[in-house]
């Protein structure tokens, strides 16, 4: 399970399922809850059309083939806990905006002046509040449902019913 922040409802979280997974595996994952359960586009069609975009060069794609390949596991199941921000719209004008400062300024060779230091700091903090809120209440809750997943997903191991 890997963790991630920006996509999806304020504090809300999504388990975004990046390999292909087995009836076993999809009846597991539907323990969290059907609704909370996303296919990235690209996988074997498990969750009734659920998809979302397509993801390329990620650390799931990555441990599917370690563990097929170099380990001999023949149905690993890897899947993002993704946490919600802001909305999509506000989330790509912070992207753009810091791509932009990081980018453009003080491009050919020129060194930053201070209001254009002052300008990318901004950008970059923009950038943090978009992935990881200062809201104690989102902080709060987020950590709050992300440990009792992962104890919950702990006792469903333990119990064998993966």
């Amino acid at each position: 399970i890997d963790l991630h922040t920006g996509l999806g409802r304020w504090a809300d979280f999504q388990l975004l399922v990046e390999s292909d997974v087995n009836e076993n595996q999809r009846d597991w994952l539907w323990q969290f809850g059907k609704a909370k359960v996303l296919e990235l586009a690209g996988c074997e069609p498990a969750f009734e059309n659920k998809k979302i975009y397509q993801a390329s060069g990620s650390f799931g794609h990555w441990c599917d083939y370690l563990y097929r390949q170099e380990l001999g596991i023949k149905n690993p199941l890897f899947a993002v806990l993704e946490f919600g921000t802001y909305s999509p719209l506000q989330m790509l004008k912070v992207l753009r905006r810091e791509n932009q400062a990081q980018h453009w300024l003080g491009q050919a060779g020129k060194e930053l002046d201070n209001k254009g230091k002052a300008s990318k700091q901004r950008e970059k903090r923009r950038l943090l509040e978009a992935f990881c809120p200062k809201s104690p209440e989102w902080r709060k809750t987020c950590c709050a449902s992300g440990l009792d997943f992962i104890q919950k997903a702990q006792n469903l191991l333990e119990e064998g019913s993966a």
